[in-house]
């Protein structure tokens, strides 16, 4: 997903064009969940005929004998549907990957061509690509906009996976298709399509994605009309509003009709989820402007990587909640009935902990989030980058202040040594590397090596001892070797943090740097900002960045690239000049 996520990044610079790419891939997305929720369904009914129960059981159900004959042909039902699904979705996925590696091509950058492979040995004096893994996660992270989606981020995430935790026991337990059929004078026969839980649950999914789909191109117009960050938030706050419908949810018919169309309510703010990848495709965009370097994947891995870290607390959580308050495990293949305590615990972890989930995400976009005028900060980022590339200082669009990109004139070793102190933070530790040499910085990073790679063995050790007991089969006690395992993860990733550092620290120790370096290297540390250009500069800045971003806000009339449009204005502003 990394890869395919950060070249829809960069396959435009126009924040209206790359909206609508993203839009699109989400609608094929939800297409493919369409498929994944419908095709067991619709296999598991051509599949019926390969499982017929006995002429005398189709009066007399209720006998033990039936019941278990019944239970034997869905469960055979539903492993072949599923094997015939995977197979499905599988071929479907080598066609399209070999379709993409043979189509799509990548556009190469220049330091891409002069790059080794990552693990290749090189010189003291050689650029490895290995030195720039670490310096780019940290830039990453000191990008303030980033910063202030990652918790937001979290918590989205968290909302999807309790939803895809719980859904299946709201279904079940709270609306219950099995117990109206069963309740209802005169009673359904336990085949019928409207009594099947499964059945319920694959057609409001369907629906939901449905809606999803339809309700993209409505968001994309509004996200047109009042701007990308204001749509963001309003659909942010659907999302609380319409979840909270499911409190309502209880074992009838009419409340089966309601589940669907609450489910195609929710549908209304999953359709806008595209708008999160246009304003993280903004904010790369400023981290270009901030460092002088495109990281696409860098940002996308993390986007890809939010999901899989929050899946397995979220999922866990609720369910050791259910076994708390006496959640029944069926029994022989058979549903138990639970008590009331039980079904308001799934419809409260269903709908008024993802409201306020949603809420909080909300809030924290509304005040942390700093670009407020995504179309403003959008032009001033792109001229920033067009004056970058002519030499030219340029507007922070975060702070209004003025800076420009310097680029080095080391050459060798030094040139390296400045790459490889990006992997530590802070004034204070290059100080003391010039006044006390680099032996110290080597002793430290070894200790956290061995720090966090002792932790590592400890929550392994822990993690299949967890496991090897039972621990897993065990609905009150499964969150412990599921958090393990989210620790241990956590563990290995700082482990390899610590001997990225080391690494560092070992070639700055072997290197003989000279004082010039040091002193170079403190200085560039201490400037924060730009220092005071002169008035005619400011005048020519702003001159510069008022045009680009008037002929920005013209996207309609352009007919070139945004990026080759703002050059050419700038260009021959700065010839007229």
């Amino acid at each position: 997903a990394v890869p395919h996520n950060a070249l829809g990044q960069e396959l435009t610079s126009d924040t209206d064009q790359r909206r609508q790419v993203f839009m699109v891939a989400k609608m094929f997305q939800a297409l493919g969940m369409i498929c994944a929720a419908a095709l067991p369904v619709v296999m598991g009914k051509f599949l019926t005929s390969a499982c017929q129960l006995p002429a005398e059981c189709q009066t007399a159900q209720d006998e033990e004998h039936c019941m278990t004959l019944q239970l034997q042909c869905d469960d055979q039902e539903n492993r072949q549907s599923m094997t015939l699904t995977g197979a499905a979705f599988g071929s479907y996925a080598v066609l399209a990957g070999i379709a993409c590696v043979t189509v799509i091509v990548e556009k190469a950058t220049a330091r891409q061509q002069e790059e080794r492979p990552l693990l290749e040995e090189t010189s003291p004096e050689e650029h490895s690509s290995l030195d720039d893994v670490l310096p780019g996660f940290i830039r990453m992270l000191k990008n303030q906009p980033f910063r202030a989606m990652i918790v937001p981020w979290i918590l989205d995430q968290t909302i999807v996976a309790m939803l895809s935790a719980l859904l299946p026991f709201y279904v079940q337990y709270v609306i219950s298709p099995e117990d109206i059929c069963a309740a209802s004078e005169p009673p359904v026969p336990e085949t019928s399509l409207q009594c099947s839980s499964r059945t319920l649950l694959g057609i409001g999914l369907v629906f939901l994605l449905l809606t999803a789909i339809a309700s993209m191109p409505v968001w994309q117009r509004i996200a047109r009309e009042f701007g990308d960050y204001h749509t963001w938030l309003a659909f942010n706050f659907l999302n609380a509003a319409t979840n909270i419908l499911f409190i309502f949810g209880h074992s009838s018919m009419l409340m089966v009709i309601l589940t669907i169309i609450f489910a195609m309510l929710n549908g209304l703010p999953i359709g806008a989820s595209f708008l999160t990848d246009n304003i993280l495709g903004l904010v790369i965009d400023y981290d270009e402007l901030r460092t002088g370097v495109r990281s696409e994947a860098s940002f996308t891995m993390f986007a890809s990587f939010i999901p899989k870290l929050v899946s397995v607390p979220a999922s866990a959580f609720p369910l050791t909640i259910l076994a708390l308050i006496g959640f029944k495990d069926p029994e022989e293949g058979q549903i138990q009935e639970q008590r009331t305590a039980v079904k308001w615990g799934v419809s409260v972890m269903f709908s008024v902990i993802p409201t306020l989930l949603a809420l909080s995400s909300f809030a924290l976009k509304a005040t942390m989030f700093p670009f407020k005028d995504l179309q403003k900060a959008d032009a001033e980022i792109k001229a920033g980058l067009v004056l970058c590339s002519l030499g030219e200082p340029y507007r922070d669009p975060l702070d209004g202040a003025f800076r420009q990109q310097k680029h080095s004139s080391s050459s060798g070793i030094e040139k390296r040594a400045e790459n490889l102190l990006e992997h530590f933070s802070g004034l204070e530790i290059v100080e003391r590397m010039q006044s006390a040499g680099t032996s110290f910085l080597v002793r430290r990073c070894v200790g956290q090596l061995c720090l966090f790679s002792s932790l590592t063995c400890v929550l392994a050790l822990l993690t299949g001892l967890t496991m090897s007991l039972g621990f897993l089969n065990n609905n009150k006690l499964s969150w412990m070797p599921s958090l393990l395992v989210l620790f241990t993860g956590i563990a290995i990733l700082a482990s390899i943090v610590a001997a990225l550092r080391l690494r560092a620290a070992r070639i700055l120790d072997s290197a003989r740097l000279s004082r010039e370096f040091w002193e170079s290297a403190c200085m560039r540390r201490r400037e924060l900002e730009q220092e005071e250009l002169p008035a005619e500069a400011l005048e020519r800045i702003n001159a510069y960045t008022e045009e680009a971003r008037s002929i920005l806000w013209q996207r309609s009339v352009l007919s070139q690239s945004t990026f080759g449009s703002v050059r050419s204005i700038v260009v021959g502003s700065r010839a007229q000049g």
